[in-house]
C-alpha cells in the first residue's frame, strides 16, 4: 500500500525580468499569491545587488514561497560553455554561503533548450549526448551544497528522445537524476 501525505501541489512560475520583478517585489508576490503560486524560478542576473535578492526571498519565503535560482541558455547544451554554467553555479552557492537561512536560494533551475541551437537538425545525437553530460555537471555541481535541489525545464516531447548509443530516452534519463 502506498500512503501520501497531504501536500499542497507545487504551482510554479518563471521571472526572467529579474530587476522589475525585484522593484516590484509586493506586487509580484501578491500576484503570485492571488494565483496559488508556490514557487519562484527567478533568473540570476549576477548584476543585481546580492542584498536585494535577500529581501525578495525573504519576503516570498514568509508568504510560504520558494524561490529557485533560475539560468540557462540553449548554449549550455554544448560541453564548450561548460564554464558559463560552472559560474552560474558558483554564483548561487556562494551566495547562499552569505545569506541568512530564510534568504537563501531553495535550489538551482536551469532552462536549456538546445533545439534552438542552430545545428540541431544536423546533429542532434552530438548535441543530445553533450546537453545529458552537462546536466550531470549541473546536478553534481549543485549537490555540493546538500540543501539544493535540481531541476530543469523538460519539452513535452523529450520522450521520443534517446541518449546516443544507449537504448534509454533522454525524459528517463533526466527524471532519474533531477530532483
Amino acid at each position: 500500500f502506498l500512503f501520501f501525505q497531504n501536500t499542497p501541489a507545487t504551482v510554479a512560475t518563471w521571472i526572467w525580468e529579474t530587476r522589475r520583478a525585484l522593484d516590484e517585489k509586493e506586487e509580484v508576490l501578491a500576484f503570485a499569491k492571488t494565483n496559488g503560486i508556490n514557487l519562484l524560478y527567478l533568473y540570476i542576473d549576477q548584476s543585481v545587488a546580492p542584498e536585494q535578492y535577500r529581501s525578495f526571498i525573504k519576503s516570498a519565503r514568509q508568504a510560504g514561497m520558494k524561490v529557485e535560482a533560475l539560468g540557462g541558455d540553449p548554449y549550455w547544451a554544448l560541453k564548450a560553455n561548460r564554464e558559463s554554467i560552472r559560474s552560474f553555479i558558483q554564483w548561487v552557492r556562494t551566495y547562499n554561503e552569505t545569506a541568512k537561512e530564510e534568504e537563501r536560494f531553495h535550489g538551482i533551475h536551469v532552462d536549456i533548450e538546445p533545439h534552438l541551437l542552430p545545428k540541431w537538425k544536423e546533429e542532434q545525437a552530438a548535441i543530445i549526448k553533450q546537453w545529458v553530460e552537462n546536466i550531470d555537471y549541473v546536478v553534481k555541481e549543485t549537490k555540493k551544497d546538500p540543501n539544493l535541489v535540481t531541476g530543469a525545464d523538460l519539452r513535452f516531447w523529450i520522450d521520443e528522445l534517446t541518449i546516443p548509443g544507449e537504448a534509454k530516452r533522454v525524459s528517463d534519463w533526466m527524471m532519474e537524476r533531477l530532483d
